[in-house]
């Protein structure tokens, strides 16, 4: 697999992924407003079975760095849960990254790594680098990286609408990409969601170009194009000033750049109420 060329320097910096550590903070709200209840449920860490020698690498490398580890500790210093959530890396058979309800369990393919790999690798190798720019697997690495973050909380938003039993009005996978990309730029990690908003375009071209008559309109998910626009929507409406060139050069026209402020705002307000009942005292998500 081409994957096998990303050495394990750039498997280190895919790991030492510091968006994971302290990716959840605490921050103090009124006591009035806490909320003091017993989680009956924890989230932890499975690393599974490897086969596949490169995947067993990188597996070796996630243990070691017990990045995820920290993540789960987060995570239940933060969450009220109802049921013990597993989060599982794991060699699935399938370009894949779901939650599975019956199992209470986030599952992150190694396939999927590699298809995220695979995708930014040939978009660096069909530019040419400039004498400032970093090494292609680098450049590679970070995007890697900030994708599968971006994947991770897109599931953990399908696990907490289902474990919390949270309401959904829309499209689930539309609501779940908004909690990601909303949940990073609060963090001012937002760049994480951009890696992924470019992966859905460059996926999103790979389609129109291979099969423009037979695309999955009807599909959970939106089109791969659809993705990439909302989720850069949403970061503008976060920071408009710092992303206003970025939006004018996709071509998102004035009036929409107007209510992707105003979608962000609505949304934000919304996780935040959904979620205030399910927080550990003085703990805060977004």
């Amino acid at each position: 697999m081409q994957f096998a060329s990303f050495n394990l320097k750039n498997l280190l910096l895919l790991c030492t992924l510091t968006l994971f550590i302290g990716l959840i903070y605490i921050t103090q709200t009124p006591t009035n407003q806490a909320h003091q209840l017993e989680s009956a449920g924890k989230f932890t860490i499975e690393y599974a079975d490897i086969r596949q020698e490169v995947y067993r690498e990188r597996q070796r490398k996630f243990q070691q760095l017990q990045s995820f580890d920290k993540l789960a500790q987060k995570l239940n210093q933060t969450l009220v849960m109802p049921e013990d959530i597993k989060i599982v890396l794991d060699e699935c058979g399938t370009v894949n990254a779901y939650y599975k309800p019956s199992e209470h369990s986030i599952f992150i393919c190694h396939e999927l790594i590699d298809r995220f790999t695979n995708v930014f690798r040939k978009d660096e190798q069909n530019h040419q680098l400039d004498n400032n720019a970093l090494p292609i697997e680098t450049k590679v690495a970070q995007r890697v990286a900030g994708t599968v973050i971006f994947t991770l909380f897109h599931e953990l938003g399908h696990t907490l609408i289902e474990e919390l039993d949270l309401p959904v009005t829309g499209k689930e996978e539309d609501t779940v990409d908004e909690f990601s990309t909303i949940f990073l730029s609060e963090l001012g990690e937002e760049q994480a969601a951009l890696a992924a908003a470019v992966q859905f375009g460059l996926s999103g071209k790979g389609e129109i170009n291979q099969h423009p008559q037979n695309l999955p309109f009807w599909a959970e998910h939106s089109l791969n194009y659809q993705r990439f626009y909302s989720i850069i929507c949403l970061v503008y409406g976060k920071n408009p000033e710092k992303y206003a060139d970025l939006v004018a050069k996709i071509g998102i026209p004035k009036e929409r750049q107007n209510s992707c402020q105003v979608d962000y705002n609505k949304k934000v307000k919304s996780w935040r109420t959904l979620l205030q009942p399910h927080l550990q005292t003085n703990a805060s998500l977004l």
